[in-house]
């Protein structure tokens, strides 16, 4: 049995860590996985460094194929050229305009290719890891052809703007094709139900923890006079506005001098943030940690005594399962599965998306707690976890609605 998924994989994110977990999860069920990004695989990349040397997992990308074909190695010739041999592939050149057309002309045609055509012939199941984006259409077109099951994980919040949105259209037009959607909440669900009009299947299914063990073992040991630590964890993006955790952080620590934040992560949202740190003058108690990932991560989440979820948009995120993991009072916005997450804590600390006042005195709150009264709301939240979100129920759920579902399908 073979399974292929596809998706546009980047260096790091929520959308990386599912499409590991479910290559993973097919491997360990005996399919036979191949993972497809219609985006380049950096080396450096998270996805290359877990999966490239997987056994019974193949991991390439649609810049694979296309150096394959004779246009494709003109192309490649031609940009190596003007970039002067730098190793620059067409597929990274979005600020090139040619080349960013081009790309995107060939992810869109790539299914009705005599290449995408044999991939997926030879798969038994179809999954796309992603957003219903224009650039997957000929995938819909092409599994409904071949008599492929098609399941798409969806990856971001459905809103009405998605109707209209040019980016999207053509994708939604064939949603239908699809026949099962998975999502992060039961917000997300509604929303699908609402704006999308789809008919088929639709079934909730939230992260966990791929390292659950070793958060699941932190174990806060700090004092009450101990230096208190704000952390939050994301891609340096405006609709993650870290810019308001930096402000409220700002006018917390006036009257708190004895705390630090900690940022960790990267993005294009880099030097901005950092400028408005020195522009505060709390440069010294701002500490930019860049991307972290396995051991430097785990020790982030035993350093910090709350974590903060600034985003305006997110269908998770992960970085909330693993702070409720990890055992830790969590301030977020209203966002994504945030709510239906803490929904059972008696005390959730939930504010409005640039409410940079409320959010400060959620960190003065929760900092004025003595250590019993933060890690008693710690271990709720783990319980929580443990309770919906462990590996064991989430990879029960995810075989359950995708690897051993063959109703409708001759399989």
């Amino acid at each position: 049995m073979n399974i292929l998924l596809v998706s546009g994989l980047s260096d790091f994110g929520g959308v990386e860590i599912e499409v590991e977990l479910l290559a993973k999860l097919a491997r360990d069920c005996g399919y036979s996985v191949h993972v497809l990004s219609t985006s380049y695989i950096k080396k450096s990349s998270y996805i290359y460094q877990k999966l490239s040397n997987e056994e019974g997992i193949v991991l390439d990308s649609m810049t694979d194929y296309f150096h394959k074909t004779i246009i494709g190695k003109i192309f490649h010739f031609l940009v190596k050229v003007k970039f002067f041999n730098k190793g620059v592939d067409f597929f990274e050149l979005d600020r090139e305009p040619y080349g960013y057309r081009f790309a995107k002309k060939y992810r869109m045609s790539f299914w009705k290719n005599k290449l995408g055509k044999e991939l997926i012939k030879k798969s038994d199941k179809v999954i796309l890891v992603g957003q219903p984006l224009n650039i997957f259409e000929g995938l819909l077109i092409s599994a409904k052809n071949e008599n492929k099951p098609l399941y798409f994980r969806i990856t971001g919040t459905v809103l009405s703007s998605h109707i209209s949105n040019q980016l999207y259209k053509i994708f939604l037009s064939n949603i239908n094709i699809v026949k099962k959607i998975i999502v992060h909440s039961k917000l997300n669900k509604n929303n699908i139900l609402q704006y999308l009009h789809y008919n088929g299947e639709i079934d909730i299914i939230d992260q966990f923890v791929l390292e659950e063990e070793e958060y699941l073992s932190i174990k806060k040991i700090k004092k009450n006079d101990d230096v208190f630590i704000v952390g939050t964890m994301a891609r340096f993006s405006k609709e993650k506005c870290i810019d308001d955790i930096i402000k409220a952080f700002y006018l917390f620590h006036i009257n708190n001098t004895n705390s630090i934040l900690y940022i960790a992560g990267d993005g294009e949202e880099k030097e901005s943030l950092k400028k408005l740190v020195i522009e505060l003058g709390i440069k010294e108690k701002v500490i930019f940690l860049g991307y972290i990932q396995d051991k430097a991560k785990i020790d982030f989440f035993k350093t910090i005594d709350v974590f903060i979820i600034s985003s305006k948009f997110e269908t998770g995120p992960i970085t909330g399962v693993e702070a409720m993991a990890a055992s830790l009072p969590i301030i977020s916005t209203f966002v994504g599965a945030m709510p239906e997450r803490l929904q059972n804590i008696e005390k959730d600390f939930f504010y409005e998306v640039g409410d940079i006042e409320k959010l400060s005195e959620y960190i003065r709150v929760i900092f004025d707690m003595s250590l019993d009264e933060r890690l008693k709301i710690g271990e709720k939240n783990r319980k929580v976890y443990m309770k919906y979100y462990s590996k064991k129920n989430i990879l029960s759920l995810y075989k359950k609605s995708i690897l051993e579902d063959t109703k409708g399908f001759n399989l």
